[in-house]
């Protein structure tokens, strides 16, 4: 095989928790050409908000799915991540919707994914500094875990009146259509 190196710009869009940080992120990336190796983003996976880099790896062509785990033991709980590569042009935008940690975890477009807006009322006393949690129901009567939305929140002030705030989580792959949720 002969190394076909290309750059790699990523962003992660990362939903912080209570001050957990790691001090890097791996990322492989799976193609129709193949794997690359494991490549380390220094400074992603920092406790909340976007962070923008570049990695340098082989070339796989179209990338199909995203392989991720932490560098430390610390855990993150990534968003949204878009991978493009700077000589094919494609990109992929894979969500994470769940904490990862030093075990591997592999993030597809096929994964299921739910995003989920709140919008709190503008009215006098609206909003809260409680733990909110959510719950889906899917069109067998089949519910989610428990999703702790005040714990995967990009900020502490979620919840606040006249807010619009957006979470992202992963649904076991036998999820049917949503149908409720509580």
């Amino acid at each position: 095989n002969i190394y076909n190196p290309e750059i790699f710009n990523i962003t992660t869009y990362t939903k912080g928790s209570n001050g957990v940080t790691t001090d890097g992120v791996y990322f492989k990336l799976n193609g129709e050409k193949g794997s690359t190796e494991w490549m380390l983003a220094s400074g992603c996976g920092n406790d909340k908000g976007s962070w923008s880099g570049s990695v340098k790896g082989t070339s796989v062509g179209k990338i199909t799915s995203v392989e991720v785990k932490t560098k430390s033991s610390n855990h993150w709980y990534p968003g949204k991540i878009t991978i493009t590569g700077t000589m094919g042009g494609e990109s992929i935008t894979v969500y994470g919707g769940r904490w990862i940690g030093n075990s591997a975890k592999t993030l597809s477009p096929d994964d299921n994914i739910y995003e989920v807006t709140v919008n709190t009322s503008s009215d006098s006393n609206a909003g809260t500094d409680s733990e909110i949690y959510l719950y889906l129901q899917d069109d067998n009567g089949t519910t989610t875990e428990n999703i702790h939305l005040s714990d995967i929140h990009q900020d502490s002030n979620a919840f606040e009146k006249g807010d619009s705030d957006t979470f992202w989580f992963y649904a076991p792959t036998d999820f049917g259509e949503c149908r409720h949720a509580f």
